[in-house]
This record gives C-alpha cells, sequence and structure tokens, in this order.
C-alpha cells in the first residue's frame, strides 16, 4: 500500500498542477477530497438511476465503433453532461464546470474519463444542488448497437426529482449525440 501511495505521489502532483495531464496509462483521476465513488443505499436521500439509449447502428453505420462514439462524446462537452446552452470543446478532466439543474445554472462538476473503459464519470462538487452525488456515462455494445448508458448515485438533496427528471434529461442530450455521431459517419447508402 505504502508503494502504491508513492508510486503515486508525482502523479498527484503532476495532475493537482496541470489536469490536462492527469493521466495513467488510460485511466483518469481527479484527486479532490470534495468526490466520492461510494453512496450509502440506506441514507435518506439515496439516489439510484440507470437510462440507456440508442447512439447508432453499425447495420447502417458499419464504421461506427464505441471508442469512436466515446472521442465523439467526450469530445462535445454538451454530450457529457447537461448545460444551460449548447458549450463547444472537449471535456477537461479534473476542471470544474459549471452544469444547468432545473433553473439554476451554477453547480459545480469534475469530469474524470476512463478511455480503456470508454466511461466518463462527472462527479457534483460543493455548491452543485443536488451534491454528493456522481454520473457514469458508458458506451456499450449490444447486437451490433451502440448505446450509452447514463447511471447516476448520490444522497443530495431532491432525490425523487433526480430520479423522475433523468430520463427526459439524457434522452435529449443522447439524442443529440446520436443525430451528431450518424452524421459523421453518414449512412451505408452515402
Amino acid at each position: 500500500m505504502l508503494f502504491r501511495l508513492l508510486i503515486s505521489l508525482p502523479f498527484f502532483l503532476i495532475c493537482h498542477f496541470n489536469s490536462a495531464s492527469c493521466q495513467i496509462g488510460d485511466s483518469l483521476l481527479c484527486p479532490n477530497p470534495d468526490i466520492r465513488n461510494t453512496f450509502d443505499s440506506l441514507h435518506n436521500k439515496y439516489h439510484y438511476y440507470r437510462v440507456e439509449h440508442l447512439i447508432i447502428d453499425k447495420g447502417q453505420y458499419p464504421n461506427a465503433s464505441k471508442s469512436k462514439v466515446f472521442s465523439i462524446m467526450c469530445g462535445q462537452i454538451h454530450f457529457a453532461a447537461p448545460f444551460p446552452k449548447k458549450v463547444n470543446g472537449a471535456v477537461q478532466a479534473c476542471e470544474p464546470i459549471n452544469v444547468k439543474i432545473g433553473f439554476t445554472r451554477k453547480n459545480p462538476i469534475l469530469s474524470s474519463i476512463d478511455s480503456t473503459g470508454l466511461r466518463l464519470i462527472n462527479y457534483s462538487l460543493p455548491g452543485h444542488l443536488l451534491h454528493p452525488g456522481k454520473v457514469l456515462r458508458s458506451v456499450v455494445e449490444k447486437e451490433n448497437k451502440i448505446y450509452v448508458i447514463t447511471e447516476s448515485w448520490g444522497e443530495g438533496r431532491f432525490p425523487k426529482m433526480n430520479v423522475k427528471k433523468s430520463e427526459k434529461t439524457w434522452r435529449t442530450i443522447d439524442k443529440q449525440l446520436a443525430l451528431y455521431t450518424q452524421e459523421k459517419f453518414g449512412s451505408v447508402g452515402d
């Protein structure tokens, strides 16, 4: 354990002072004491939800792949989280950014990128309406179709509202991701 800590110390310093290079292999870590990975399912404000949306059918778009869809998702930040308006640019790992929750527009998150597992993880920070919480966006393939699965865990305020609004929120984002992805790949007949 001590050996692993000593090996990771230089990484922590590089990551802390230069978040663009927070990479160990293909996994990205955000060394921030305010993010949480585990949540107590017995907590009175605990929530969990899972939504899944089709992004692209490889039968119609044979050049599509999970890694390409993941690159597109991470390459356009508005595909990673709900924003008050379309925001251009790539996801910046470990950099705080504000997302939209209902009428509030200043809800800070940090994003972590796992390019090996094709996962993007958004962690809420203090000041976020639903803090503490995390959202995991995974790109998966089933039966020659590529999906994004969004899962969320948390113990923040408004757990019932969070679960109730999740399908609509992520369906809107994933529909935009699907249209953009399909445009990028063109169809078989093109």
